[in-house]
């Protein structure tokens, strides 16, 4: 565990005031270790220390890949676990569904914003009637993505059926 992680970022916050912290790779920070950082920076209080550190947020990329994949070795704080800490990650769907593809991708790929379906630049992405059903479903990750990927947000899908967004 890295235990000086809550005294460095209490360090920082006194020095620049600042209202968030984010973490590059957070996934591969154990969730134990981000919750005792949460949990020191919310104990910081105006009176002493001159800033109310329960309005202090914790955002990071919360991807789960390489030796951390699955809780290997140990609980991470990847997207999965995440759920009711109030420790935000990155929203790595929303830009996926947006652009298309992903950033390992063949960038012809289209997405919701770079015309599948209403302008196809000639890759193939199936014939237009599939096209037009993956605009609809990015059209439905887009809106769970606007709920802030909440699991039990209900959402009627393009197909007509209601689902909640964990789904």
């Amino acid at each position: 565990r890295h235990l000086s992680v809550g005294f460095t970022r209490r360090r920082r916050r006194r020095i620049r005031q600042l209202d968030g912290f984010r973490f590059d790779l957070m996934g591969h920070i154990m969730l134990s270790t981000m919750e005792e950082a949460r949990d020191r920076l919310a104990a910081l209080t105006v009176e002493a220390d001159g800033v109310d550190g329960s309005k202090i947020y914790l955002y990071g990329e919360g991807w789960d890949f390489a030796e951390v994949h699955k809780n290997r070795v140990g609980v991470n704080a990847s997207q999965a676990n995440l759920a009711g800490t109030g420790i935000g990650s990155f929203n790595d769907r929303m830009r996926e569904t947006a652009n298309g593809g992903s950033p390992f991708a063949d960038p012809r790929l289209q997405g919701f914003v770079t015309g599948l379906y209403l302008q196809p630049n000639g890759y193939p992405q199936g014939a237009l009637e599939e096209q037009r059903h993956s605009l609809a479903y990015l059209a439905d990750r887009i809106q769970v993505s606007l709920a802030g990927n909440l699991r039990d947000f209900e959402l009627e899908c393009a197909n007509g059926k209601v689902t909640k967004g964990g789904d």
